[in-house]
């Protein structure tokens, strides 16, 4: 699997500043090309490796990033959501269960890991479940 294929799009990432959800801790960026001529072609590096003094960095997620920003437990109207997160035959399961009566809330599925991530992680900031700076 290419690098690119193992981080958040541009696009994923821009979706996720506008549900609030704080970016910072990004550990790649995407990159403009050397020549600044065409903006279409981005590179990919680790945040720390990239040049900042070019104008086109954008921050992007990994799917460990995006997994330390999943909270362990939420508590809501007196339940506890305990989130689950298992690697099955056809890629990740996300689930939210209410830990008092075992029923299930939310469940994310993709035969790609990285996207059932991102999917739980924008529903996490739409409830407003995670800490927004």
């Amino acid at each position: 699997m290419r690098m690119t294929q193992q981080v958040l799009s541009i696009e994923q990432m821009r979706h996720l500043k506008d549900l609030g959800v704080d970016t910072s801790g990004a550990s790649m960026a995407w990159q403009s090309g050397v020549c600044m001529k065409d903006r279409d072609e981005w590179l990919l590096y680790a945040y720390g490796n990239c040049n900042l003094s070019y104008r086109y960095v954008e921050k992007t997620f990994t799917l460990q990033d995006i997994l330390e920003l999943f909270p362990k437990l939420i508590v809501q109207n007196n339940s506890f959501l305990d989130i689950r997160p298992n690697i099955i035959y056809s890629g990740l399961c996300v689930s939210y269960v209410d830990v008092n009566s075992h029923e299930t809330i939310e469940v994310f599925r993709s035969d790609n890991l990285l996207d059932a991530a991102y999917e739980t992680l924008c529903w996490l900031a739409e409830n407003d479940y995670l800490n927004k700076k």
